[in-house]
């Protein structure tokens, strides 16, 4: 098979920002609504839009490239998979957006969950008419967001199910992907996270596959943090919470010195992080029962935290209740 670079007619490099105009030199973002799109963009961001919209070879057709997006929690990659979305199916070019959980995946402009969309645990033969009706001729992307929690195994199935489906000797199937996500976060939940399988010591046919198409990406980095721009507590915060340890063991076991010296995370950071939310902070403030995601490690703290949160609501309610009951008439 041959690679992306080998491939692609146009220049070497992904298509970039024309700094004296502001447009992009070519491509399909060229009309108003693709202008005006792109430059809503922070510029680390139109960065990619430009390399994946940019990219056509002709006229409703996508030069294949492969990317990763790859930034922590409110750096806004979210913003650019949306808008790439959108403006490729308004030049007949469709995109399938999948993530590796189904609660990602509803996030996602029709998105579904990897699995159902490549039908991962069908063994055998597979009826590729199952698939087509996904992935169609007008399909000219795929996204794959929460990529660290993409295994190794599921990019080299990717790409036998794309290589069956379009009968193309490039890898994906002369497809151009996007995956989006941040190794520092969420883990995969079953096989070889992508990341490690591009420096473990293996002699698995599929991870040596897949350390060799993971290779072929080129990886885009997104810093600039947006969700807490406002805020620089927690921007401070969020960049020490990603901030790799500066000492690891050395032995199989820790040792007492060991334990002393892993420091990965100030004290500050763990003690702003972990205070204690108590009922009468929930009965101050609404948003802590309207506006607030948490995430929990199974149903049962989901439950409870849902039981907890009824029984504040119900208490609630009751007392307007009864106020309501006890006002006098003509008051409101």
């Amino acid at each position: 098979m041959l690679s992306p670079e080998q491939n692609k007619s146009g220049p070497s490099h992904p298509v970039g920002e024309d700094t004296e105009s502001g447009s992009t030199s070519g491509g399909l973002g060229t009309g108003l609504t693709d202008r005006t799109e792109r430059m809503t963009c922070s510029p680390d961001r139109r960065d990619v839009f430009d390399r994946i919209i940019g990219s056509d070879e002709r006229m409703g057709k996508l030069r294949q490239t492969l990317t990763l997006l790859h930034g922590g929690g409110g750096t806004g990659k979210s913003r650019p998979m949306r808008m790439i979305t959108l403006v490729l199916r308004q030049h007949g070019i469709d995109t399938v957006n999948t993530c590796p959980t189904g609660v990602g995946a509803c996030h996602l402009v029709n998105g579904k969950t990897f699995h159902s969309a490549f039908k991962t645990f069908r063994k055998g033969n597979l009826n590729l008419g199952l698939l087509r009706l996904t992935l169609t001729e007008n399909v000219g992307l795929i996204v794959i967001d929460e990529a660290s929690m993409f295994c190794a195994e599921f990019l080299v199935l990717l790409d036998q199910r794309l290589w069956a489906i379009y009968n193309c000797d490039q890898v994906f199937g002369g497809r151009s992907l996007l995956l989006v996500g941040d190794f520092l976060q969420l883990e995969v939940t079953g096989g070889t996270p992508l990341c490690k399988g591009l420096y473990m010591t293996t002699t698995s046919d599929a991870l040596l596959s897949a350390r060799i198409l993971f290779r072929l990406f080129s990886i885009y980095f997104l810093e600039t943090q947006h969700r807490a721009a406002a805020c620089a507590a927690q921007r401070s915060n969020i960049s020490a919470c990603r901030a790799l340890p500066s000492f690891y063991p050395s032995g199989q076991r820790w040792t007492e010195e060991d334990a002393a010296l892993f420091r990965p995370m100030p004290d500050a950071v763990v003690a702003a992080l972990t205070n204690e939310l108590t009922a009468r902070d929930v009965e101050n403030d609404q948003d802590w029962m309207d506006s607030l995601t948490i995430l929990v490690t199974s149903s049962a703290d989901k439950a409870i935290l849902t039981s907890c949160t009824v029984q504040l609501f119900a208490k609630k309610q009751t007392n307007a209740f009864s106020l309501e009951k006890a006002a006098p008439a003509g008051f409101t």
